[in-house]
């Protein structure tokens, strides 16, 4: 059998953690998850990762601790801070953008999402933050995430999170991918890229209909697209767009 938390191991870990060394900590923790997995010690190694910076891996035991125990006090308590702390980072993203630091603003909210990875409205935020910043592939990325999240959460039986006006996050980040979809293509279409382009704005299209703009932009492109033919970029665009 693997290592057991004996009563003397649990000392050992308590006195190396008073003395800062957390990593020595860590590998012992390691061992006894590996060999027999409790919420406890989920959230003891969580503490630990959180000691060491790694806010992300802390959330991850804990979630863990959490689908072992779901009523554990110890790891809701735990959840409660991150939360707190990732809302607190996502309030900052918000009035960095507010204020144009756009830089500084992706810092927060990727802060945000280290504290909580399945918050599904950061990844909105995120994703239409790099939008601004035209760094589309991963907008397209966040987004569809938080539709993923934002779907999860509603199948679970809640409401699901909610923007502003009580429009779902899931809402939301659809009308979102489709502004995405079509400054891709708008952006592409500037730059030459007509097979790209028309490829981007047929998903927009797909997602919203009722919008004319679009189909405008997509008339454009066609027409550049008559003129081009396409290469070996527009076939791997067109694979990546069939993944989301």
């Amino acid at each position: 059998e693997g290592p057991q938390p004996t009563l003397h191991g649990c000392v050992h870990v308590a006195c190396l953690s008073a003395l800062g060394c957390y990593t020595e900590c860590l590998r012992l923790v390691s061992g006894w998850l590996a060999d027999r997995p409790s919420s406890d010690l989920y959230v003891l190694r969580a503490r630990l990762y959180w000691q060491l910076d790694q806010p992300a891996a802390c959330y991850h035991d804990n979630h863990a601790a959490l689908l072992l125990e779901p009523l554990s006090a110890p790891a809701t308590t735990l959840l409660s801070q991150l939360e707190a702390g990732s809302d607190l980072a996502r309030q900052k993203a918000v009035e960095h953008i507010l204020g144009g630091r756009l830089t500084i603003a992706l810092a927060k909210i990727t802060s945000a999402l280290d504290l909580h990875p399945r918050e599904p409205r950061h990844y909105l935020l995120r994703g239409i933050l790099y939008r601004r910043m035209k760094d589309f592939t991963a907008s397209i990325e966040d987004l569809v995430r938080a539709v993923e999240l934002g779907s999860e959460e509603e199948s679970a039986g809640g409401a699901g999170a909610e923007e502003e006006e009580g429009v779902s996050v899931v809402e939301e980040a659809l009308g979102q991918l489709v502004l995405t979809y079509n400054d891709f293509g708008v952006h592409c279409s500037s730059r030459g890229l007509q097979a790209e382009a028309t490829l981007l704005l047929d998903r927009a299209i797909q997602e919203e209909t009722g919008d004319s703009r679009l189909y405008l932009n997509r008339a454009g492109s066609g027409e550049e697209l008559g003129r081009t033919e396409g290469d070996a970029l527009c076939d791997s665009l067109k694979k990546k767009l069939e993944l989301f």
